[in-house]
């Protein structure tokens, strides 16, 4: 839970701010979640649909820091959620908090 005054299940949370990459080139963000997500990045969003995993490609510049908006609704069961990102020179991993901006 993002929160301990939400109950375990049944419920939505979203986390808006800033994520800035190391290198100007196109990346590709990952969102794996347990039961649905969305994801936006400054105003491109994969979808108005809830989706267990999504995949978002789109070309950054180094340094710059681009509108995050991530969403995700929990119906039932365990309540997981990971962001990754990848690129020619970015492995695949979850989005570390010194790319991450409130």
């Amino acid at each position: 839970m993002p929160d301990p005054a939400l109950p375990a299940t049944n419920f939505s949370a979203r986390w808006t701010g800033k994520v800035t990459p190391l290198f100007s080139e196109t990346y590709t963000f990952f969102v794996m979640a347990d039961n649905g997500a969305r994801l936006s990045i400054s105003g491109l969003a994969t979808s108005n649909v809830w989706a267990p995993t999504i995949e978002l490609q789109m070309p950054l510049v180094a340094g710059r820091a681009y509108d995050l908006k991530v969403e995700f609704q929990q119906l039932y069961g365990g309540a997981s959620i990971v962001l990754e990102w990848w690129s020619r020179s970015q492995l695949r991993e979850i989005v570390p908090t010194a790319a991450l901006t409130p």
